[in-house]
Parts: structure tokens; sequence; C-alpha cells
């Protein structure tokens, strides 16, 4: 993911929850440094930084995006259930 802003807002992610609500997900930091943005349809909102190293863990039933803070690109590896598909429409 590419450093900078557009306008006034950082590169991120596409937030978003599994359709599979209970599915958790991995990220590892490869390169670069970020945030990891999570949140539950309660309200409750966590953020855990991602750089190389780093691993984060998203919970289940946690909606999550990753914001590119640094000044070089981020880059990540991910894993999750291959059946745990997306829900982009509650975040839109």
């Amino acid at each position: 993911m590419y450093p900078g802003k557009v306008g006034k807002e950082y590169f991120f992610t596409r937030g978003q929850y599994h359709a599979k609500e209970n599915a958790a997900e991995l990220y590892m930091g490869l390169t670069g440094e970020g945030i990891m943005i999570m949140q539950t349809k309660d309200g409750e909102v966590a953020h855990l930084p991602i750089r190389p190293g780093d691993v984060v863990y998203v919970p289940p039933f946690w909606a999550h995006r990753i914001v590119n803070v640094g000044k070089e690109k981020l880059s990540f590896f991910y894993a999750y259930p291959s059946d745990a598909g997306h829900d982009y429409e509650v975040i839109r």
C-alpha cells in the first residue's frame, strides 16, 4: 500500500467484517508502518501498530482496516479461513 494521502486521508484498505462473522484473521507486517483499526458492531474500538515482524490478531466479529501512516510502502501478509467471505455493506 502506498504512503501518503488522498486529500486529508492516508491510504487504507477497505474496511469490512467477515460474512461468516465468527472468522478470525491474522496479519504480519512485512515493510513500512501502519495501524490496524478494528471495531465491533457495538462500537468497541481498538487500534494496533503493524510494522515489520508484528503479528496482529483480528478476533471474530470485529471489522478491520489497515492505514499506512508511514513514509514508505506498507506490505503485510494475511490469512483467514477461505470461506469467511467479506461484508462491506455494513461499513458503507
